[in-house]
């Protein structure tokens, strides 16, 4: 039977709150903490069409960004010129898309690729990796929104630490793109809420149905998965899909789709 204290901590409702409110990443790897401004990724218009508008992507050492905003494509340096060009229709890659513009007389492009990234400084991750040609330097670097590499279709959870979580117990999570986090833990359902961004991710405390699993085990699974789901420090990306989620307490979830 689950302490008073400990009840209180799984099933206390938390309030929702906004992903992707960050900084925008700076280096071969990343972002930068101490840029501002969330990292859309391209959004479908009205008319079945990509808007590339509040895009971002940037490096580390030298620290730069690019921003494309109200039809442009701008380029900032640390200690270098910067640059600004209209922003071309995109070309359509292997696994991405270009823009190639000029800016000064000289070629502004702008590669992106969706290929997992992370930070080189904070390890944060980005669903592209960005390459920017620019004064006859390249820059690489991370883009796009940090949020979307786990919005989406709910996760099948496989394992909490070391114990395997079998897929008849139906242990799910999802994250959902306003903010609220929700799934099944095999004998409850749970809501609360999380945000994106940073050095990864991070939650508030967890409210779930109070349905008593029948087998012992699971509701010991059950009160690990919740308290680690509660407080959320970090995640990555595996080369095969895999979602891995790292709690404050040293708790790792894994999950798969």
């Amino acid at each position: 039977m689950r302490s008073p204290l400990l009840s209180a901590a799984l099933f206390g409702l938390a309030a929702c709150t906004q992903p992707g409110t960050n900084a925008a990443p700076e280096n071969g790897r990343g972002p930068s903490d101490g840029a501002e401004g969330a990292l859309p990724a391209p959004a479908e218009t009205a008319h079945g069409e990509t808007s590339w508008d509040g895009y971002r992507a940037g490096g580390n050492e030298p620290f730069w960004n690019v921003t494309f905003n109200d039809g442009q494509m701008v380029f900032e340096h640390f200690d270098a010129p910067g640059a600004t060009a209209p922003r071309p229709a995109p070309e359509t890659t292997a696994n991405g898309y270009r823009f190639a513009a000029r800016a000064d007389g000289q070629p502004f492009i702008v590669e992106i690729e969706h290929a997992y990234c992370a930070d080189s400084m904070s390890g944060r991750p980005y669903p592209d990796s960005v390459k920017v040609t620019v004064h006859g330097d390249g820059f690489t670097g991370c883009g796009g929104d940090t949020a979307s590499l786990v919005t989406g279709p709910p996760w099948q959870v496989t394992s909490v630490d070391d114990t395997s979580v079998a897929g008849s117990l139906g242990m799910t999570v999802r994250f959902a793109e306003d903010g609220s986090i929700s799934g099944y833990t095999g004998c409850n359902r749970y809501t609360g809420s999380y945000e994106a961004g940073g050095e990864g991710i991070s939650t508030g405390p967890i409210a779930a149905t109070r349905r008593a699993c029948l087998d012992p085990s699971a509701n010991r699974m059950e009160s690990e998965f919740l308290t680690a789901l509660g407080g959320l420090r970090s995640f990555s990306i595996e080369d095969d899909g895999s979602l891995v989620l790292v709690a404050e307490n040293g708790t790792e979830i894994r999950a798969q789709r």
